[in-house]
C-alpha cells in the first residue's frame, strides 16, 4: 500500500541521497539512438548497451 502523503519529488531525493542519478527521457532517447545506429551497422534493429559506464556517458551526451 502506498502512502498518500508523499511529496512529488520524494523519489528524486531518495535516489540523490543514495548517489544515484536517474536517466531522464532525453538521455534515454540518446541511448536508444546509439543502440539503433549500432544495430543498423549489422542489419539488426538495435544492439543493447550493457556497460553501465557507457550507458551513463551516452545518456549524458558524452
Amino acid at each position: 500500500r502506498f502512502a498518500q502523503d508523499r511529496e512529488d519529488d520524494s523519489i528524486d531525493r531518495f535516489l540523490a541521497d543514495k548517489g544515484i542519478q536517474p536517466i531522464d527521457f532525453a538521455g534515454w532517447k540518446r541511448v536508444d539512438a546509439y543502440e539503433r545506429a549500432e544495430g543498423a551497422k549489422v542489419g539488426r534493429e538495435h544492439i543493447k548497451v550493457t556497460d553501465p559506464d557507457q550507458l551513463r556517458q551516452l545518456a549524458q551526451g558524452e
